[in-house]
This record gives C-alpha cells, sequence and structure tokens, in this order.
C-alpha cells in the first residue's frame, strides 16, 4: 500500500502532483490511498487506520510535523519507509532509519518548491501554481522570469494557484466547491497548468465563478480595526466567508504589505458554539516573520509570513490583534 497524506490547499496538492508525475502508480484503487482535508486539518496521519499502515509506504507533504510527529512515532516500525516534505516550523522532528525528511522553514519557500528542487524541475510549471497559491508572489514571479514565461502566463499561474488555494478554506470539507481528493484527482489528468486552464469543463471554472462572487461579498466588508500597523476584516458566520478568508488575507497583505493582516470568521462547528473564532494572519509583506509564534500562543500555528488559528475563544480577539499589533510595531520604529 502507498499512502499519499496532503494539506488540501495549492501547495499540498501541487506538491504531490508534481511527486507523482515523477514516481507514477498503477491506478488500482486498493493499492493507493489519498489522505487529505480542508487548509487547516493538519494532524491526518492519525486518520489511518493500523491495518492500512502495516507495511505501507508513507508520502506526507505539506503538512506541519509536529502536528503528526506522535502518531508518526507510534506507527513508523510497522510500515516500510516515510517521506516526509513540508515548509513549517518544527520542534518535534526526529531521526529513524524509515524516515526521510526535507523540511525547510523559510519565509520563501513551499513545499511545492522543494519537491520541485527535488525533482529538478521536471515539472515546474506545478511548481510556480503552488508558491503563487501560497502568497509567495516574488519567488514564483522571479521563476516564471527564468522560464521565459510572459506575463499573462505567470498571471494565469498565479490566478490558479489562488483558486486551488482558496478551495480549501473551510472549517469542513461541505464547506468546499471541492473535496481536496476529488480536486487532486481531476488536476492529475493534465499534463500543465494551462491545460487546467484552457478546458472550459475544467474544475478551474467552478472555482473561479465561485472565487469571483465570494470575493466580492468580502470587498464589501469593512474593516473592523485598522492602524498603522495591523488590520482586522471580520467575515462573519457564512461558508463563503471561511472560503474567501485566507485568499481574502493575500489580497490585504499585498494592498497593505506594511501591514499585518488579520481576517476572522465565525467556527460554527466549535463546541463554544457562537463563542469562536478561526483566524488567518498574514505578516506584513515588508517583514516576513513572526506569524507562527504569534499563532502558536494562541493554540495556533503556520510558518514565519502565515500563521492562523482555528479555534480562537472569541473573547480572546482583542488581545490576539493587540499582540500582533505589538509584535509587528517593534519592527518599524
Amino acid at each position: 500500500m502507498v499512502i499519499d497524506i496532503f494539506n488540501g490547499d495549492a501547495d499540498g496538492i501541487f506538491a504531490l502532483l508534481q511527486w507523482r508525475k515523477v514516481h507514477p502508480l498503477p491506478e488500482q484503487a486498493d493499492t493507493h490511498m489519498l489522505v487529505t482535508g480542508v487548509k487547516r486539518d493538519h494532524a491526518l496521519l492519525q486518520q489511518v487506520s493500523a491495518n492500512d499502515l502495516a507495511s505501507a509506504e508513507l508520502n506526507l507533504f505539506d503538512l506541519p510535523f509536529d502536528k503528526n510527529s506522535q502518531a508518526l512515532q507510534a506507527c513508523i516500525d510497522q510500515v516500510a519507509a516515510v517521506f516526509y516534505c513540508d515548509h513549517h516550523h518544527s520542534d518535534q522532528l526526529f531521526t529513524h532509519p524509515k524516515l526521510n525528511t526535507l523540511i525547510e522553514t523559510g519565509a520563501s519557500v513551499c513545499t511545492g518548491l522543494l519537491v520541485d528542487r527535488l525533482i529538478q524541475g521536471q515539472h515546474r510549471l506545478w511548481a510556480l501554481a503552488a508558491a503563487y497559491g501560497d502568497n509567495l508572489d516574488a519567488v514564483a514571479t522571479q521563476l516564471a522570469i527564468e522560464q521565459g514565461l510572459s506575463p499573462t502566463q505567470q498571471s494565469q499561474l498565479q490566478r490558479l494557484g489562488w483558486l486551488v488555494n482558496y478551495n480549501s478554506y473551510g472549517t469542513q470539507v461541505s464547506d468546499l466547491h471541492l473535496t481536496p481528493a476529488d480536486l487532486y484527482q481531476q488536476l492529475c489528468h493534465y499534463d500543465s497548468p494551462f491545460a487546467v486552464i484552457d478546458d472550459s469543463s475544467s474544475a478551474y471554472q467552478l472555482l473561479d465563478q465561485g472565487f469571483t462572487q465570494d470575493i466580492a461579498r468580502a470587498e464589501q466588508t469593512q474593516p473592523s480595526h485598522s492602524s498603522s500597523h495591523v488590520m482586522l476584516v471580520d467575515l462573519g458566520e457564512e461558508p463563503w466567508g471561511r472560503r474567501i478568508s485566507g485568499s481574502f488575507a493575500n489580497l490585504l497583505a499585498r494592498r497593505h504589505p506594511g501591514k499585518a493582516i488579520v481576517v476572522a470568521t465565525q467556527n460554527p462547528y466549535s463546541e463554544r458554539q457562537g463563542e469562536s473564532l478561526t483566524i488567518s494572519l498574514r505578516a506584513p509583506q515588508h517583514h516576513l516573520s513572526g506569524a507562527n509564534q504569534l499563532c502558536s500562543a494562541f493554540n495556533g500555528g503556520g510558518r514565519a509570513g502565515a500563521g492562523g488559528v482555528n479555534d480562537l475563544p472569541t473573547a480572546q480577539l482583542d488581545d490576539f490583534v493587540r499582540q500582533v499589533d505589538d509584535y509587528y510595531r517593534t519592527y518599524q520604529l
């Protein structure tokens, strides 16, 4: 059994897609398993049963190691091998003869780019879509220019990355337009991202329509708080707000590069009914650091330039925003 476990966002999907383009598998459903979920669903290894893990080859992409470390330690003796590729901060990384890791945590890297390096750029266009989807516009554009891509082609890859990433945001899979597993499997049938974009019946068209509608709603929402260092936007409790939260946070970060961006949505699935928020945090584009630390203080996580909190008590929102403001003010004095 080969088990591919991956984040349901653009980076996770495009990282695995590149990997499988170079390492294809027979199309027998009983020997290959996909395990994924919404973007914030990180502890995915524990969803795999012990029977499936026995002698299996595990491949994990774009999932924080710390969220899966305990489950991995519990099963690693019974699996055949593990490849773990990720770009999130990790405190619980361990070594084992069966464990092969490629983990880098810099603010200018994503999992799709790590895979791209490993496979020596054989499917670079998909890696560019991953980087654009992970809000690494400057890095992606520089690589695209080196590839000889036109500004139009760069914009197309950027849009595809945004749309696939947009589809991953939600508290549950029911919030999404497509399940990440279905979206991955659809994209696998295309030779290049441009083929996806050119196909009038592809998932691209469905996601483009949904994104356009959701972003128009978000644009009508006024910030709840705005200072020289941080902006807060509350998108409410409807599924469209949960879907667009990450993409809108990225958009606001590009528009206001000197500010940290906080986007909040109501979390209807929390045990604290009506008293819980899901948070997306973007560090200022001029200082891509600290987002993971700030979110970790509230039981969240992430990476240097972007982080989140899945279940923030509503009463703690003001304190969260104050800490974000204080943190980035020290870098602008």
